[in-house]
């Protein structure tokens, strides 16, 4: 069985994304049960309602620049 590498409340990338989602950032939500040896995680996109569900594979961790581009500002 295989290890998250990622944990609730990161924010990531997908591989595979269309070049017009690219950049577009991801909140790890849940950690699912493996599916086989794989780790599977619950995502939402940031600004919007959809959620979806992905293997380990198909994500990258953001860089932590690139994240407090994407975080509301708290004031």
């Amino acid at each position: 069985m295989g290890i998250h590498v990622f944990g609730i409340g990161d924010f990531v990338t997908l591989r595979l994304a269309l070049a017009c989602q690219q950049d577009k950032a991801y909140e790890i939500i849940r950690l699912l049960p493996a599916d086989g040896s794989e780790p599977v995680y619950r995502i939402k996109s940031i600004g919007e309602s959809l959620e979806r569900t992905v293997r380990q594979r198909e994500l990258n961790a953001m860089k932590t620049a690139d994240q407090l581009n994407i975080l509301p500002s708290r004031r």
